[in-house]
């Protein structure tokens, strides 16, 4: 995995999740909210860049400003130690043309330890760094975006939603009709949506209406088409039992060479580009042999070696553009050593991106995925090096350690990689994120080999419930996920007497959570097979 942050963004499909690219030029105006009597300054934001803009107040007053004003809610949610939120805050968020956008919302910065925002999250069904949700006063989400955007891209969407009567969901009610009249915005609307958001309905469903939005989005909409295709694409290629995957494969050739003519220009295509080599390779060829294969790789290569060029795309994506090399090499050859040329070509790229990265963001932004693709290519040493350097240099050194422990995981160093899990641990700071890196500790030690591992175990139980318990927030959002992981590893010891001493004293505490919080707490424990008296 490339990071422990929101669907984790590499190896994952549908694609639509992704590191955010670069912007145009922006002009100087900002703007600055006034905190109106009544609202409460929120507490612990962190790293969000250009404050004065942001809506001052709790997401429940912005929503009451928000129908007040006459405006709709832009609402961030992120993490002060994710890659792609730093990506985002780097090459959107920090521009001044960005604050000038924001002036027709009201915008909220909605950092994922602060409190009560996991309530928020579960509420509002976001789990996943970095997401962005336009909502009405009521609340009534009209957009969703995790992709990878330019400013102007992300301008141009937002542009879709203001002054119409028409959001993501009425789109696609409109998309259904047997004659659908769908104009610019709307089709800029579908492209950029995350697609995902349509969970009521079922994936064949959805790769439906992909493959009918992509079929007939305006020819002069090459950039829409384009991004509606890769949609497509990236669900067909992961649906298991798909009736229209044989079509779709027939279609795939063509379809992808809309993707590679439009790759360069648009953030969310070149993610596409960096990240699904070795997924389509695999699902398009799972032979790696002939002209067509050869065909195939060389147009993908040819779009990596253009973005690898691009000076519209980010020192993030412009490294990951090695990648697909990477993929290619380890489809064709799954074991063999990575040859000396391209070993040398990724540790260049690297040197590249850690030169090129001088600013905050976008160190958090590249470093963590550069040591990982060190990684791939066995440079371990350099890895380490890499790592260890940005921890001294880090706001957000657990991260880096975190990443330490996989690369120490990967290479059978049990001991360093515990070392490293347990620094990781002890030094994240936030709500959300502690519970998230003693998760991470526990199930690094989910199979105790002797008893000081068994009491080890323990302690970390201890010290996740102590933690879980004390919080509004301990087991909704986020944090209800990190709460299934460690039930999982806790069902292998329900039977041990230390344990069940854990399980009683933490269970009794859920009767004193509210809400859903106490609802999934007391669930937690059932699960486990432990119920308070």
């Amino acid at each position: 995995m490339r990071s422990l942050c929101f669907k984790t963004l590499v190896l994952t499909r549908p694609f639509l999740v992704g590191i955010l690219s670069l912007f145009m030029a922006c002009s100087s105006h900002s703007a600055k909210l006034k905190i109106e009597e009544g609202i409460q300054p929120m507490k612990g934001l962190r790293g969000q860049p250009q404050a004065e803009i942001w809506f001052p107040g709790t997401p429940q007053d912005a929503f009451l400003q928000a129908k007040k004003q006459k405006k709709l809610v832009f609402l961030y949610w992120g993490a002060i130690w994710c890659p792609p939120c730093n990506e985002l805050k780097a090459n959107v968020f920090s521009k001044a043309r960005f604050a000038e956008i924001m002036q027709s919302f009201v915008p909220v910065y909605l950092d994922g330890d602060t409190e009560e925002a996991q309530i928020w999250g579960e509420q509002l069904k976001i789990s996943g760094y970095p997401t962005v949700l336009v909502l009405d006063s009521e609340r009534q989400e009209l957009f969703r975006l995790n992709s990878s955007v330019s400013l102007d891209e992300f301008d141009s969407a937002l542009q879709g939603l203001l002054g119409k009567n028409r959001n993501f969901a009425r789109a696609i009610e409109e998309l259904q009709k047997p004659q659908p009249a769908l104009d610019q915005a709307d089709w800029r609307l579908l492209a950029f949506a995350d697609w995902m958001q349509l969970s009521d309905k079922p994936e064949n469903v959805r790769i439906e209406l992909l493959q009918k939005a992509a079929a007939i989005c305006p020819e002069n909409l090459q950039s829409e088409k384009a991004l509606l295709t890769a949609s497509l694409l990236s669900f067909a290629a992961s649906a298991e039992n798909n009736p229209k995957q044989t079509t779709l494969k027939t279609l795939a050739p063509s379809y992808l060479k809309l993707i590679f003519a439009e790759s360069v220009r648009l953030g969310p295509l070149r993610v596409f580009i960096n990240n699904e080599a070795g997924n389509f390779a695999e699902w398009l060829h799972p032979a790696p042999s002939g002209k067509d294969y050869e065909d195939f790789k060389k147009q993908w290569l040819d779009s990596a070696t253009a973005i690898a060029k691009s000076e519209a795309a980010s020192i993030d994506t412009r490294l990951w553009s090695i990648n697909p090399r990477l993929q290619f090499f380890r489809h064709e050859q799954k074991s063999a050593e990575v040859p000396v040329d391209l070993k040398k070509d990724v540790k260049a790229a690297v040197e590249l991106a850690d030169q090129q990265a001088t600013q905050a963001f976008d160190r958090h932004a590249v470093i963590s995925g550069a040591a990982f693709l060190l990684r791939q290519v066995k440079d371990y040493d350099g890895a380490r090096e890499l790592l260890k350097k940005e921890a001294t240099r880090s706001d957000t050194p657990w991260y880096y350690y975190s990443s330490l422990a996989a690369l120490e995981e990967e290479v059978g160093s049990k001991k360093e990689a515990q070392k490293w899990a347990a620094l990781a641990r002890q030094s994240a700071q936030g709500r959300a994120s502690k519970i998230q890196w003693i998760t991470s500790d526990i199930l690094m030690n989910a199979k105790p080999q002797a008893p000081a591992q068994q009491a080890y175990l323990a302690s970390l139980a201890t010290e996740y419930y102590d933690l879980a318990t004390e919080l509004s927030d301990g087991f909704v959002g986020r944090n209800r996920t990190r709460a299934e992981k460690v039930k999982e590893v806790m069902l292998e010891f329900k039977a041990e007497a230390e344990f069940v001493r854990i399980f009683k004293k933490y269970a009794d505490r859920c009767a004193q959570l509210q809400g859903e919080n106490q609802k999934f707490c007391q669930q937690h424990f059932k699960n486990i097979g432990y119920v308070s008296e």
